[in-house]
């Protein structure tokens, strides 16, 4: 039989379109490849990050601190109103374990450097 092997942690829902696409590196080492590049961006710009205390920054992390706490929010809003069909409640719930399960263990850094050029980006693992 010829062909490729897809483990089971080579596949993860996609949420909202609960799609399941092919993941080529585990959870555990993109999460470590977004550390390590996280690192090399504050040696990069080691000396024009701003400080937490900075007005620049404290803006930039509650903005960042509101979206993340509404993206929580939303993906565990599927919850039940009223006294609806058991079977619905385990549909909610496989829906919000679907939802959730890539962001579990997110340790989010937040960095804002003092830099003429206009930039955002993210990295694995939380990194911003």
């Amino acid at each position: 039989m010829d062909g490729v092997g897809i483990n089971k942690w080579g596949l993860e829902r996609i949420p909202y379109s609960r799609r399941i696409h092919f993941i080529h590196l585990s959870r555990y080492l993109e999460r470590k490849i977004g550390e390590i590049s996280f690192n090399d961006v504050k040696k990069t710009y080691e000396g024009k990050i701003l400080p937490e205390t900075h007005p620049k920054s404290v803006r930039v992390k509650s903005i960042a601190g509101d979206i993340i706490e509404a993206l929580r929010k939303g993906l565990r809003y599927e919850q039940v109103e009223g006294d609806i069909l058991e079977c619905n409640n385990v549909v909610q719930k496989s829906r919000r374990k679907g939802s959730t399960y890539h962001l579990q263990g997110f340790n989010w850094e937040i960095l804002v450097v003092d830099y003429p050029v206009v930039n955002a980006f993210c990295m694995p693992g939380g990194k911003i």
